[in-house]
């Protein structure tokens, strides 16, 4: 089942890899289109002029083809040479996953068919078509320089290419934003337990040993944890909240015993020892805790957390009462009432919980947990517990870590997230910039009399640059209100894996997508814009 929650994990993670990739790579192709676009235009002339003495359309179409599949190469193999790197990266890194799961990615022909395919795709969807277009003219219009059909009015097919990036550029910078931020205070939200003063020892046992047996070799553990010098409290547990063994869900329809009413709770449940939550720091509110003498033949009996209290029993005092499951038939007694915690992800709504005494249930114990609570910092500790815990039994393994380098499995969506996203959201916001860039620069040559006349007659540098940035603001803004909306959608079911008081809507996160949007563009429109106004009128009209 472990083995399989890893696969699980690793296999989200590859295909939000992949995702995000081929989002980066519909920015590449737009800007690659945009690109031939724009080159077609500017040759429209010297297509006309060679179409009006003879030559064949077959033969443009092939040097335009030819244009565009040296393009489409050399950034498939730039492309290939950093996959490779990348591929180098992945297999270096560690994941937080108590199993050993190893990346072997390496390229193979699979890799280099794909990115055959790559190449032909961009050829076909942007090579082809601008060529087509480009040698579909006439010759009066295209000597006159009149610019193509528009899509729609002031939208060129570059524009709405433009729009395109912008729109999915910034849904990758608004993920990546949200990630970091959540990063940031996932680092900071309180779990409800404590984190900074435990080392959590993970004990595994050797197979064929007796269930029975598991629960005294644990109080052993914990005696001898317990003993040694800085060590101010120590507890055993089957499971540990916010880790791979965080223990389990059930939805099961739950009773108090002498009442009709039945209540159906989703709560997550777990398997702790005597004063596990005194060594936890987690506040008891009511009742006790569990004892050594909660053991096999005495009652059955449970303590759950405030939500769970609040869910079954309305605000009444729960300690004493008997609680059955109409599922299971199972029925226990609850002697106490813990402060509520995270139990799966730092982003989960607060959600009931039950806690059940190890040694009642020992034959569902498979991999053990010591927590020591230290009066300092836990490091100097780290050996002194393993050597202790390992003297009583040379059979068993045990690996020692403090609970703050635990929890990296419960941080680990998020650093995904912020190092995979944060990476490919800067790469698409750059791929737009060049492909803004682009354009402006081309649509100002193509103005250049136009700003000569307006500088004659007395425009200022400042009119003029307005002039120029306004025209492409037009296609970011719409891009950017496109995008935002788009990720507004896109980013609701990253709720599960954000710290909590983060919304999957942070405002920050979309503002702060909109304020390096709106700089980034501002850059690439101002340089092009102000290399026109440093052009002479005279140089300017005799250029055009």
């Amino acid at each position: 089942m472990e083995a399989a929650k890893s696969l699980r994990i690793v296999g989200g993670f590859l295909a939000l890899l992949g995702v995000v990739s081929l989002l980066v790579l519909l920015i590449a192709c737009a800007n690659v289109a945009g690109l031939l676009i724009a080159r077609a235009t500017r040759r429209r002339q010297e297509i006309a002029i060679r179409l009006a003495i003879g030559g064949t359309r077959a033969r443009l179409l092939q040097q335009l083809l030819v244009e565009g599949l040296w393009l489409a190469v050399l950034g498939t193999t730039a492309g290939v040479g950093l996959s490779i790197v990348f591929m180098r990266v992945m297999n270096s890194l560690t994941l937080p996953f108590p199993l050993p799961i190893e990346l072997h990615l390496a390229p193979d022909l699979a890799v280099f068919l794909c990115a055959i395919g790559v190449v032909i795709l961009t050829v076909l969807l942007c090579a082809l078509l601008p060529a087509l277009h480009a040698t579909r003219l006439t010759l009066v219009p295209a000597l006159k320089q009149e610019e193509p059909r528009y899509i729609i009015k002031r939208f060129t097919a570059r524009g709405v290419l433009l729009t395109g990036q912008v729109t999915v550029s910034t849904m990758l910078l608004v993920t990546a934003f949200l990630f970091l931020r959540n990063l940031t205070r996932a680092h900071v939200t309180n779990p409800g337990f404590e984190v900074n003063r435990v080392l959590m020892a993970q004990i595994g046992f050797v197979e064929g040993r007796p269930d029975a047996d598991h629960p005294a070799f644990l109080q052993a553990a914990v005696e001898r944890a317990r003993a040694l010098p800085g060590v101010e409290e120590a507890a055993y547990a089957a499971a540990v909240p916010l880790t791979f063994y965080s223990g389990s869900s059930n939805g099961l329809t739950a009773r108090i015993a002498g009442g009709a009413h039945t209540e159906h709770i989703e709560f997550a449940q777990s398997l702790v020892g005597p004063d596990y939550f005194s060594t936890m720091n987690v506040r008891l509110f009511a009742g006790r805790e569990f004892q050594t003498a909660d053991a096999p033949g005495t009652p059955m009996v449970a303590i759950v957390n405030q939500e769970f209290s609040r869910r079954l029993f309305k605000g009444k005092n729960p300690v004493g009462q008997r609680v059955s499951f109409a599922e299971t038939k199972f029925e226990f007694e609850i002697v106490g009432v813990v402060a509520n915690g995270k139990h799966r992800t730092l982003g989960e709504e607060q959600r009931p919980a039950l806690y059940l005494p190890v040694r009642q249930h020992a034959d569902e114990v498979r991999v053990g947990f010591v927590l020591a609570r230290t009066r300092g910092e836990p490091a100097p500790l780290l050996t002194p517990i393993r050597r202790a815990i390992g003297e009583l039994d040379r059979s068993i393994s045990v690996t020692v870590e403090p609970m703050s380098s635990a929890l990296s499995f419960a941080l680990l969506p998020s650093r995904i997230g912020a190092a995979v996203l944060g990476t490919l959201g800067v790469l698409g916001l750059v791929l737009a910039a060049f492909g803004l860039y682009a354009i402006v620069s081309y649509n100002v040559s193509r103005r250049i009399g136009e700003i000569a006349i307006r500088s004659a007659l007395g425009a200022s540098r400042g009119a003029i640059l307005r002039l120029v940035i306004r025209d492409a603001s037009l296609h970011v803004g719409l891009g950017l209100v496109l995008g935002l909306a788009v990720s507004a959608l896109v980013t609701a079911p990253l709720t599960t894996f954000l710290a909590a008081g983060l919304s999957a809507t942070d405002p920050l996160s979309f503002a702060g997508t909109a304020f390096v949007f709106l700089l980034v563009s501002v850059l690439a429109s101002w340089l092009p814009a102000r290399h026109a106004t440093r052009v002479s009128p005279v140089v300017a009209m005799r250029l055009d």
